[in-house]
């Protein structure tokens, strides 16, 4: 399963207001955090040309986002089909995108997004068509949504639980539906966790074999957030029978710190949450806990070194 790191263009949901210096910033400093080949894409913004928002489409911007990244991860923009206008955009600029996700909420998939997904083919972009709120809808009306994806030329389908209310059946029946109606298409799935079940229910998908889902760290996004990258990445890792090294802990206990400063929030509740997850990930116990937490003295990194260690790992 490939993963798409969300945490910029979600970060918009915060208060603070992530903006494109901000997110340059974020840019230039993403590889200390996670590897290409642990993440693929980064979504990096919109490209709907409202004034309203931020990390709306800046063709300066994408410029240097993609100068930063090149060689390294895939960039992705998102779009609203009823807030985008593709004759504003500069097609030197959007092609240098890899993917644009094409995010449609109601009953039907507008009529526009067959000539958007025509548009960005020509440009040899990637598109993907996201069902936002899909367990708002029936199974029929999923269906009847994916088979109309494929129609307009989509190259991903995916669905997003924006609601955060889905539980293990009904990713399986979602996934049933991606996977009947795919062709040659790949399949993705957005979660969120207002239930906190974004992680069962990506184990879900991953059994299922959806091609990829969205991460971001901390879960940070809208409502009650997404997948959570701290949680994500280790799991697929010790899935795949890889040795969970200090190194990634490390990495990724700094993006976790890095973040939290970057949206002005008090992260030691965050940082604590990681660092609980790994008595789940190595199945310590309460006394183990204790203990490392003491010599720790506070430390996540040394918490880490000493969890390790102690396992022999």
């Amino acid at each position: 399963m490939k993963l798409m790191d969300v945490t910029l263009r979600e970060s918009v949901y915060y208060g603070s207001g992530i903006d494109y210096e901000a997110g340059l910033d974020y840019l230039k400093k993403i590889d200390s955090f996670i590897t290409p080949e642990e993440v693929e894409y980064i979504e990096i913004c919109y490209v709907n040309t409202s004034i309203n928002g931020h990390l709306n489409y800046n063709a300066d911007y994408i410029r240097k986002a993609y100068d930063i990244c090149k060689g390294k991860f895939k960039l992705v923009a998102m779009m609203h089909p009823d807030s985008a206008d593709k004759y504003i955009w500069n097609p030197d600029v959007i092609r240098l995108l890899s993917m644009v996700r094409i995010v449609c909420g109601g009953e039907t998939i507008p009529e526009n997004v067959k000539d958007f997904v025509e548009y960005l083919h020509n440009l040899g972009v990637e598109v993907s068509i996201n069902i936002s709120f899909a367990l708002r809808k029936s199974f029929e009306k999923n269906d009847e949504l994916c088979r109309k994806c494929v129609e307009y030329g989509a190259d991903y389908i995916y669905f997003a639980d924006s609601s955060g209310s889905a539980y293990g059946e009904d990713i399986d029946a979602l996934c049933s539906i991606l996977n009947n109606n795919k062709a040659n298409r790949k399949t993705g799935f957005h979660l969120h966790d207002h239930l906190s079940l974004a992680f069962a229910n990506a184990l879900r998908a991953y059994e299922n074999k959806i091609d990829i889902t969205d991460i971001s760290i901390t879960g940070a996004g809208r409502g009650g957030g997404n997948l959570k990258t701290e949680f994500f990445i280790p799991y697929l890792k010790k899935a795949s029978g890889e040795k969970l090294s200090i190194e990634m802990f490390d990495r990724l206990l700094d993006y976790i710190e890095y973040f939290n400063v970057l949206v002005h929030r008090d992260g030691a509740v965050y940082k604590q949450l990681y660092l609980d997850s790994l008595s789940g990930i190595f199945r310590l116990g309460l006394k183990q806990q204790e203990s490392i937490e003491r010599r720790a003295i506070g430390s996540g990194h040394k918490y880490i070194k000493y969890v390790l260690e102690d396992l022999g790992e």
